[in-house]
């Protein structure tokens, strides 16, 4: 087949699958290993992974390892037609899932994922767990299946992923209301004691994520400054993390008068100031947020 008809063929395919198209897919469109070995040795096909191949002149997706890795599980069937779960393929989860999520500071050396029947990878870099997921516990990021992040957060935890690498990923997506700290509480109530607390804790356990966790990041100090200007907010939000002691007389007041908190407890804060803000009232109505998991504490 001539390069023109050949390159046009794969686009039918690579034009929706992040400029990579399978061998599988290319033999599906009439193209053979010989003239797929002819355009990679002209320069116009990379191979990313085994069974997988870009386009040259394609911009260069991000994550392509993660992609390829994906696409070549279910090489048969396009992207687009491979339903969520995909009973052949794969969601991308753990350290993989982090790193499409764009939290925390994870190495992923290898791509991971869970699959619903066990496979035997040829590839050393492609990690494989035979679990079941919910359909709930599964989005879409940039057209790829990824465990959300509160599934992925579990995940982590089940392993026994160190806390200073699992707090940052909940720091950071509770902080951008990403992540109901609620709802995440009890689903890793079961992991509490491999981490050294009380079993079946799982409050005691994001508190202790939470601690890994810098407090003196520049976004929380900004915060603190705007507790001073906003005491009714300071307020809210000493309600929302059930910070006992009483507003002072003197706020807003000292430094020493702010509550003890993580950036990602001072989600609300953000919040009633927001409702300030848009209301450009004295004073804000409660904030319900999902962020407020120690609210149902005794």
């Amino acid at each position: 087949m001539k390069t023109a008809m050949a390159l046009k063929a794969l686009g039918a395919y690579s034009a929706g699958q992040w400029g990579m198209v399978t061998s599988a897919q290319a033999r599906r469109a009439g193209i053979d290993t010989v003239t797929l070995t002819r355009l990679v040795e002209q320069g116009l096909l990379v191979r990313p992974r085994r069974g997988v191949y870009a386009v040259a002149a394609a911009e260069e997706a991000e994550h392509t390892d993660i992609k390829a890795a994906w696409l070549a599980l279910n090489p048969s069937v396009p992207a687009w037609e491979r339903l969520t779960p995909d009973t052949d393929g794969g969601v991308v989860s753990h350290r993989s899932a982090a790193t499409l999520h764009d939290l925390g500071e994870l190495v992923a050396e290898d791509v991971e994922m869970i699959v619903p029947r066990r496979r035997n990878p040829r590839d050393p870099s492609l990690r494989l767990r035979k679990r079941a997921v919910a359909e709930s516990d599964v989005t879409l990021v940039d057209g790829l299946p990824v465990t959300t992040i509160e599934r992925t957060v579990v995940d982590l935890l089940e392993e026994h992923v160190d806390a200073s690498h699992v707090g940052p990923i909940v720091h950071d997506a509770a902080r951008d209301g990403r992540l109901d700290l609620n709802r995440l509480a009890p689903r890793i109530d079961g992991y509490s004691r491999r981490y050294g607390l009380a079993a079946g804790d799982g409050r005691a356990l994001l508190d202790h994520l939470l601690d890994h966790v810098s407090a003196d990041s520049p976004s929380e100090r900004v915060l603190a400054e705007i507790l001073r200007s906003f005491p009714e907010v300071y307020e809210e939000a000493r309600r929302n993390v059930c910070h006992t002691a009483p507003l002072p007389d003197s706020a807003p007041g000292a430094e020493s008068s702010l509550p003890d908190l993580t950036e990602a407890r001072m989600a609300p804060v953000r919040r009633a100031l927001n409702a300030v803000t848009r209301s450009k009232t004295p004073s804000p109505s409660p904030t319900h947020s999902s962020l407020r998991y120690c609210a149902a504490t005794p």
